[in-house]
């Protein structure tokens, strides 16, 4: 899970980042805060838990990337502003709209990225740094290689800029997006059960962290995009369960460093089941039956 912060350009005005970030922090300290109320958490753990360090790391790679790429976007955004098209904000849509639609179909690309990953060896060498979390929490959101922070946040973002959604827009469509990031990681217990035909909760992130479910629930707000492309599960039949990489949970490094280097070293063993699949398109609307199906094919 990936998000950015950087200037926004609208109408010729530069609107600091601050908003967003600010924002952003917020929705860290909300979650990180309910984390420490004890009937509220999942499984018992504490603020600085194993594997603490190498999260902060990850964070502060993301925000590297972010300073990297920041003045590109602002680039594209400005040419937007600028460029003979009219942007979507001119066809006086109210505001709301541009945030829900924007939303929407920021989920759908990092939804889109985020089965890439799965599907090709190289891509899932990457993301297997995300996967390797051993726990789940507020922290543990930003734990991803830097290269899969651009692979999935940079042309999402670009592509909202290039068809025309205001700045504005797309700075609380990230914001949004965040907080559902933040929570589907969160180390918490809520009874969100009957919201998840619509929405990702924790418990339906967590399977898909759950390496016998890996391949299932790719979204972060909606679960209409692995309801459609046949991958939603909604099993409690893994609740208990290890995370971690198929076939590398207790062998995959735990340091940031080691963890930087592990996608380019040794010529790695193809493990293709479970976490590699034809992610085929046929619709699977019951959660149940989709992972029942899956379990008969492999």
């Amino acid at each position: 899970m990936t998000f950015y912060r950087w200037t926004l350009i609208h109408n010729g005005m530069e609107l600091d980042s601050r908003f967003t970030a600010v924002a952003i922090l917020g929705v860290y300290a909300v979650v990180a805060g309910l984390e420490r109320i004890s009937p509220l958490q999942r499984v018992p753990s504490p603020l600085l838990r194993p594997s603490f360090a190498t999260d902060v790391g990850w964070y502060v790679t993301a925000v590297a990337v972010t300073l990297a790429f920041g003045p590109a976007l602002e680039q594209l955004a400005r040419w937007r502003s600028a460029s003979a098209f009219p942007d979507l904000a001119s066809f006086e849509i109210r505001f709301v709209l541009l945030v829900i639609a924007a939303t929407v179909l920021y989920d759908l690309g990092a939804t889109l990225c985020h089965m890439l990953l799965h599907r090709y060896e190289p891509l899932w060498n990457l993301h297997k740094v995300h996967h390797s979390s051993p726990v789940l929490d507020w922290l543990a959101t930003t734990r991803a290689h830097g290269l899969e922070h651009v692979f999935r946040g940079i042309p999402t973002q670009a592509a909202l800029f290039t068809l025309g959604f205001p700045s504005e827009a797309v700075a609380a469509a990230i914001v949004i997006y965040a907080g559902f990031a933040t929570a589907g990681h969160s180390n918490l217990r809520l009874p969100l059960a009957g919201v998840e035909v619509l929405f990702v909760t924790p418990r339906l992130h967590r399977l898909h962290h759950v390496p016998a479910t890996t391949n299932r629930n790719f979204g972060t707000v909606l679960t209409l995009w692995d309801r459609l492309f046949g991958h939603f599960a909604a099993t409690t039949e893994h609740d208990d369960a290890a995370l971690g990489v198929p076939g590398e949970v207790e062998t995959y490094p735990q340091s940031w460093k080691s963890q930087l280097i592990e996608p380019f070293g040794r010529r790695r063993r193809v493990i293709r089941e479970p976490h590699r699949h034809d992610l085929g398109t046929e619709q699977i609307e019951d959660g149940a039956l989709a992972f029942e199906k899956h379990a008969r094919d492999t």
